[in-house]
């Protein structure tokens, strides 16, 4: 073989290696791009066509494979939350017969039941102690070892109670007035709790002397700590940051340091012009409830009331996954 003919043979064989590589480089860019979020999303949606009621319902977290859990038996659902081990949800209920409770599902549970057999009300309202919740559950939040459940809601003298409960139904509740101290008054407005995923620690929204404030404490009240200004605060999967609304999404260590702003809510226009009329109906104007993170901390979904939105953590980018005015949506959760 002659010098020229190897030297031709030579470049043929690195343009097909560079190919090669190029083609994988590609591919590998595609997949990482095209990369499947982990988990599922539950949330609750009011307002639609075939019932006045909110319903809970399961979908992932790109917007598919949307399910209805509830059926006719629940008439109105509040604050549904994936169980640690992201077999069971658990949510505020008003049942058929007008009755508030706490109920549970498994997931094997989807799907409208006529005879109302598949939900199941944790508490036996006859034997409730008597500082319990009057009326509807506000909030509910697993414990990490999915025994215990923390709730919030209004006693029968209309205070607000931070209660404890087990899957058995035994209920322990506190009024948060313990939280805020002398000097400090709880509104009766809509409380929020959820537990830190790696301790036995609360976080609890109240509105004190008619602002909003997040404060961190013990499951009895004691050792409360001011953590900032806000509502609907939610932990971090390693229980380092939490995530919370006020007017804008804010993210803050538990210790209350690098307070960050994730996304600035727009102020509603109140002069539309035609041209701005899409991109008013297309942006988030309002935050209908809780964010919630991705089990591996990298995202988080929030609610814009008329749709729900995840948001990268490092791109800031967000993506709308759900129909615009298709139903209130309300309080997101993230599987584990």
């Amino acid at each position: 073989m002659g010098f020229k003919e190897w030297t031709k043979r030579t470049c043929k064989r690195w343009i097909c290696c560079i190919c090669l590589l190029g083609s994988m480089s590609i591919l590998v860019i595609v997949v990482h791009t095209h990369r499947r979020l982990p988990g599922r999303l539950v949330y609750t949606k009011g307002c639609d066509f075939y019932e006045l009621g909110s319903g809970v319902y399961v979908m992932d977290p790109d917007g598919n494979n949307v399910e209805r859990l509830t059926g006719r038996c629940i008439k109105e659902a509040v604050s549904p939350v994936w169980s640690p081990d992201g077999k069971q949800i658990a949510f505020g209920c008003r049942l058929n017969d007008g009755s508030y409770n706490l109920c549970v599902t498994g997931l094997e549970g989807i799907g409208w039941d006529m005879l109302c057999q598949k939900y199941r009300g944790l508490f036996n309202l006859d034997r409730v102690p008597a500082r319990f919740c009057f009326g509807a559950i506000d909030s509910v939040s697993w414990a990490p070892d999915g025994q215990r459940l923390a709730i919030t809601c209004s006693g029968q003298d209309r205070e607000t109670l931070v209660c404890i409960a087990t899957i058995d139904g035994e209920v322990d509740c506190w009024p948060a007035s313990i939280i805020v101290g002398e000097g400090g008054s709880v509104q009766d407005s809509k409380a929020r709790v959820d537990w830190s995923p790696t301790q036995d620690h609360l976080a609890v929204s109240l509105s004190v002397s008619s602002h909003s404030k997040i404060f961190l404490t013990d499951m009895d009240g004691q050792n409360s700590l001011f953590l900032a200004e806000g509502r609907d605060a939610h932990w971090s999967p390693d229980g380092k940051q939490l995530v919370f609304l006020y007017d804008d999404l804010y993210m803050i260590n538990q210790d209350g340091s690098d307070l960050q702003c994730i996304y600035d809510l727009p102020a509603y226009p109140r002069d539309i012009s035609p041209e701005q009329v899409e991109d008013v109906r297309t942006g988030v104007h309002y935050f209908g409830g809780s964010a919630t993170w991705a089990p591996d901390g990298r995202y988080l979904a929030f609610s814009g009331r008329s749709a729900i939105y995840v948001v990268n953590l490092k791109t800031k980018e967000i993506e709308r996954i759900t129909a615009l005015l298709d139903g209130m949506f309300y309080d997101p959760d993230w599987s584990p």
